[in-house]
């Protein structure tokens, strides 16, 4: 008799597993403040609690200490950032993979002085934010993963990424309020 409960038990709590989808995940309520990531431990861990949102800052890297972030993957529950999201002195973030879901930066995007950064692969679901600046990532070929964004309500700029192939992922921006700024850049057209 023992064995029919387990099994039946077995069967249900199966069934209740079946039918939710593999694909969600137990969003948190937004994050209050501004956040701090320094290295890959506290990505980790922040990302543990699967926040939806910040409604504050976030900083990505450190200049000083231990810069050894090289997977935002704990990041994907993140939609949206009202403030500013920078991505600054990563020397193994090769891609920013990880912030695939994040649709909306309510300030500006800083990506600077990442050396190993190759694409912004992550950043494809992007579609609103106010100004963007992309710098001294010296390993960058590709920014192809902004073609979602359509206006800047301020300034774009992009300079010293030395290995920069095109700026294919530009194409969809119709409107800059602000400033463009395309300099030290090898483009090949």
């Amino acid at each position: 008799m023992k064995k029919k409960h387990l099994l039946f038990y077995s069967l249900f709590i199966s069934f209740i597993f079946s039918c939710s989808n593999s694909n969600d995940i137990n969003l948190s309520p937004p994050f209050e403040g501004d956040v701090f990531l320094k290295n890959q431990q506290e990505v980790n861990e922040f990302g543990a609690n699967n926040h939806s949102g910040i409604n504050g800052n976030l900083t990505i890297g450190y200049q000083n200490g231990l810069r050894d972030i090289s997977n935002l993957g704990p990041l994907s529950s993140l939609t949206y950032v009202n403030g500013n999201v920078e991505i600054d002195f990563n020397d193994y973030l090769i891609t920013l993979n990880g912030l695939n879901n994040m649709q909306e930066i309510n300030g500006y995007l800083n990506i600077g002085s990442n050396d190993r950064l190759e694409n912004l692969s992550g950043l494809g679901s992007l579609n609103s934010v106010n100004n963007i600046q992309i710098a001294y990532n010296y390993s960058l070929t590709q920014i192809n993963d902004l073609n979602n964004i359509s206006s800047l309500n301020g300034g774009f700029a992009i300079f010293r990424c030395d290995n920069l192939e095109n700026i294919n992922g530009l194409e969809n921006i119709t409107e800059i309020g602000g400033t463009l700024n395309l300099s030290n850049i090898p483009i090949e057209n």
